[in-house]
């Protein structure tokens, strides 16, 4: 009987209303109760000569018909309600998206667009009742050239049931003004989980990107001016430690030295500097070619074992017979493995380090796994960012730039691979480098 009513009075069932608060219904019962009064009338006054039972009969008719007009009276005042109410909530919504800072575009699952925000108008230059239900395509992208960018990628229906929000892009747009806009995809669904549309949220980064060019700019020039006489300091020290400025003292010898390592962390500051700058700018070199994953790292194990012993853990290899070739950028990749086993051995305080490297899927992964301090989830969320540093990392050791892991995960994204961690606080980090075996340009 339910769904029966759903069916024939969708309206009403929406709202919560019960059959006899329905209008439909209660009109529908009202016109047979009238055609009901009709034949009784007729027919009781064809079989008894009563006028009294005749009229008491219509008297009592006409209460339950009284009855039943509140009822659609109450109704009807109650949907009206409702209908205020989702009125205001509409008002409501819109006023708010109206007032966002971001743009929003809210589409349809075939990428028709349904709604434009204000600021949406404003970063693509359009007005909203223009392009309302729109198809994409080559007509929509000639008359309004800025909406090619945002919706050459719509996600399919598929892809909607299967993820609530889509990686963040970046994009480029000339129209009305050259911008760069972060556009971030979301699915949206309805109390039921059904799929309505999704969402274009449109986040100008325009300043922040000058902001951040202004800023390369600056560690760029000031790297560089900071090299030279780095270099110069470190020649100097070189002659005072070979005596050619004369013979010294013990105790002077150890000030030179301390003086040396600190110059010599000074410049490592300048490089990763500098090597951040480059990655920014695009102007970073490779030169790729055939690389022997296992030679690399067997030769990495050998250069650091001084360091391994001076706090007595063990570094070891476990690599795979015959690994296939890599085209790579050799001194690339030796940078990023160092890296990831330097920064095992800086923070891991006992144990052992290992490295394996292997191939499967079509796939070389390179991994290193330490027995050290390890990340919790905040960390884990941040520790590829530029100049991030957790606080325990800071605490073992205070001296670090945090730009490591983010100079090596552009390396290894320019060579058409992923670089991640998999890590428990307290017992230690597997960093993954995972390389396509295909060709890369």
């Amino acid at each position: 009987m339910g769904k029966l009513y759903q069916r024939l009075f969708p309206e009403c069932a929406a709202n919560g209303l019960s059959p006899f608060e329905c209008p439909g219904v209660v009109f529908v019962f009202l016109g047979a109760v009238n055609i009901l009064i009709i034949l009784l009338t007729f027919f009781i006054g064809r079989q008894v000569a009563s006028d009294e039972l005749i009229l008491l009969i219509i008297f009592g008719l006409s209460i339950a018909i009284l009855l039943i007009s509140y009822n659609v009276s109450s109704g009807l005042r109650r949907i009206a309600m409702v209908r205020r109410e989702l009125e205001d909530e509409r008002k409501k919504i819109a006023t708010i998206v109206s007032q966002l800072s971001d743009g929003l575009l809210f589409l349809s699952q075939e990428c028709r667009i349904l709604l434009v925000n204000k600021r949406a108008e404003e970063l693509l230059g359009i007005q909203e009742r223009e392009v309302l239900g729109l198809p994409r395509g080559k007509n929509l992208y000639e008359t309004f050239p800025s909406l090619l960018p945002v919706l050459e990628w719509c996600p399919t229906p598929q892809e909607l049931k299967n993820a609530a929000e889509f990686e963040p892009v970046e994009i480029q747009v000339e129209h009305p003004a050259k911008r760069t806009l972060r556009v971030t995809t979301a699915g949206i669904r309805n109390a039921e989980g059904e799929i309505m549309g999704f969402t274009k949220t449109l986040h100008d980064t325009s300043k922040e990107k000058e902001l951040d060019e202004m800023k390369s700019e600056f560690l760029s020039v000031t790297s560089h001016q900071l090299r030279t006489p780095l270099s110069s300091l470190r020649w100097l020290l070189e002659l005072l430690r070979k005596g050619r400025l004369g013979e010294m003292t013990e105790e002077q010898m150890e000030v030179v030295k301390k003086m040396d390592d600190m110059n010599l962390r000074m410049i490592a500051l300048v490089e990763d500097l500098l090597g951040a700058t480059r990655v920014e700018q695009g102007q970073m070199q490779y030169e790729f070619g055939a690389c022997q994953i296992e030679n690399i790292i067997q030769q990495l194990i050998e250069d650091l074992q001084s360091q391994v012993a001076a706090k007595n853990l063990s570094l070891s290899a476990d690599l795979q017979d015959d690994l296939p070739e890599l085209n790579c950028d050799e001194k690339k990749i030796r940078l990023v493995v160092q890296n990831l086993v330097e920064n095992a051995i800086r923070y891991t305080t006992r144990g052992s380090i290992v490295v394996r490297a292997f191939s499967e899927n079509n796939q070389l992964i390179v991994e290193v796994q330490d027995t050290g301090i390890g990340l919790d989830d905040d960390e884990k969320r941040k520790i590829f960012m530029k100049f991030y540093r957790g606080k325990r990392a800071r605490q073992l050791e205070p001296e670090g730039t945090g730009l490591g892991l983010y100079l090596i995960q552009n390396i290894v994204r320019k060579h058409g691979g992923t670089l991640s961690v998999d890590s428990e606080r307290g017992k230690g980090s597997t960093f993954r480098v995972t390389f396509p075996l295909a060709s890369t340009s």
